[in-house]
């Protein structure tokens, strides 16, 4: 009988030892090469499948250039995530004036120095300054994952409530 528990004390004192112990296994942290990524078709491919890339994310992050009486100018920059290892690429850069109203008469400096001006659906104008990015912000932003990403940069950044399309 005192064997059996000699035997007994002994595996529960093992089990208890090695059920602390993690074995660590080192991953090879080999990420995707963003400067390679085809970035329309990787969108084409998030809007025509059901679920996102594992791999690669689409992103917006926004910041408050300017906070004037009726506006706002805010830069916004969509870069693409390897998740794998963490490394960004910034994909385009924009300024966008939003308005506070929707319909608010505008009479804003930064307009008339913009080169040109486009109009986003939901009434934000992007200033088209000097673009020296590969990618035209306008384009990419025609994709729903990342309209509905801006929004949400820009609400969060404003700390407004405007709505996805």
């Amino acid at each position: 009988m005192k064997t059996i528990k000699k035997i007994s004390t002994l595996f529960l004192l093992l089990v208890g030892i090695f059920s602390f112990t993690t074995i660590e296994t080192k991953t090879s942290k080999n990420g995707i090469n963003l400067d390679q990524i085809d970035v329309i078709e990787a969108l084409n491919k998030e809007y025509f499948e059901c679920r996102p890339s594992s791999k690669i994310m689409f992103y917006v992050e926004s910041t408050i250039e300017k906070k004037s009486r009726g506006y706002n100018v805010v830069k916004a920059d969509i870069k693409v995530l390897d998740r794998q290892t963490g490394n960004t690429k910034l994909l385009a850069s924009q300024s966008i004036v939003i308005a506070n109203n929707k319909d608010a008469i505008l009479e804003i400096p930064e307009l008339s120095d913009a080169r040109s001006t486009t109009e986003l659906t939901n009434g934000d104008i992007l200033l088209h300054k000097n673009n020296t990015n590969k990618y035209q912000f306008n384009d990419l932003v025609k994709y729903n994952s990342l309209y509905n990403s801006y929004v949400n940069s820009t609400n969060k950044r404003l700390n407004t409530s405007r709505l996805n399309k």
